[in-house]
């Protein structure tokens, strides 16, 4: 009787399969979620931006001579940047506000970054950079929102018959 050969798969099989696995996952998923290297890239571009620009204005400020809150604008800080029109490039269409003298600039998503939204501001501060959401549940400017009347009693929400 002659014996047939058994297919065995020993652990260590399994076990490269799995990490064969974890690491396709790891570079697949944060591609395709908006992270990963590309993502920290473009933020890197963005604290570089707005590291230019809070060192033009420091300089601008120790040029002129003032320490007051004064506002500039990219014409005062074009020459510190190499008389360029460009000012700073933007990493993903992100909008820039330069702040007064003595506070830091910031930058503003204008559309979705990654996992964060619309709206979130960068702004570097003593710690490291700052990242602001936004309410995503606040009401739209200009809109009243009313919680109570004036009688104490909640708004009504549909009409009486």
């Amino acid at each position: 009787m002659e014996k047939s050969p058994k297919s065995t798969v020993s652990i260590w099989t399994v076990l490269a399969v799995i990490a064969l696995g974890c690491l396709v996952a790891n570079i697949v998923l944060p591609m395709r979620t908006g992270g990963g290297p590309r993502h920290i890239a473009k933020l890197a571009l963005i604290v570089n931006n707005l590291h230019q620009i809070d060192l033009a204005k420091q300089i601008w400020a120790s040029d002129h001579k003032t320490t007051n809150t004064v506002q500039l604008t990219k014409q005062d800080l074009a020459p510190y940047f190499g008389g360029s029109n460009d000012f700073v490039k933007p990493v993903d269409d992100e909008r820039y506000m330069i702040n007064p003298v003595g506070s830091p600039p910031v930058a503003i998503l204008t559309r979705q970054f990654g996992t964060l939204p619309k709206g979130t501001i960068f702004r570097r501060g003593s710690n490291g950079l700052e990242t602001i959401l936004p309410n995503l549940a606040a009401p739209p400017a200009g809109a009243i929102r009313s919680t109570t009347q004036t009688n104490g009693q909640p708004p009504q929400t549909g009409s009486r018959r």
